[in-house]
């Protein structure tokens, strides 16, 4: 394509419009309007360019409370299709003002990766071989782990 502008030649290509959009968020409401604290990275513009989005938020408040700071919404409801709440659903990685990342996990899942069987064994344990989510974080230690990693209410991590 020709810049009508500078009438330099440019590399034109089509968009991508993923099947669906899954993104992490501090707070949404069950309309799925979203906060995002923190680097907001490209969670907006997946969730445009999706043909469905799916918010997992670590809170779940009623919409009353997102109507009241509007300016805060960076995802709108409009442009969601599921919500699901699901705290610590980031986890071994973090989510900036609710925890932190678990340096340990992450150590013990690079030091299972480095081979094909420990890869293995590391998946039939911590993702295969949980019937949810919940028996995943009681697994790497339940509760007390879990409040090892909450954020501090001034740094945010």
């Amino acid at each position: 394509m020709v810049d009508p502008f500078t009438g330099e030649r440019c590399l034109v290509l089509r968009p991508l419009v993923p099947d669906v959009a899954v993104v992490q968020v501090q707070v949404a409401d069950a309309e799925g309007n979203a906060w995002v604290y923190g680097p907001r990275w490209d969670n907006g513009e997946q969730v445009r360019a999706a043909e469905r989005a799916v918010v997992i938020t670590e809170r779940l408040v009623p919409t009353e409370v997102i109507r009241r700071h509007p300016e805060q919404t960076v995802i709108p409801g409009f442009r969601v299709s599921h919500v699901v709440q699901l705290p610590f659903g980031a986890h071994p990685t973090s989510v900036y003002r609710a925890y932190d990342y678990d340096a340990e996990e992450i150590r013990r899942y690079a030091e299972a990766a480095k081979t094909p069987a420990g890869l293995r064994a590391y998946l039939d344990e911590y993702v295969y071989g949980v019937r949810d989510h919940w028996e995943y974080l009681a697994r790497i230690g339940g509760a007390e782990r879990l409040n090892r990693l909450a954020a501090d209410p001034i740094l945010g991590y």
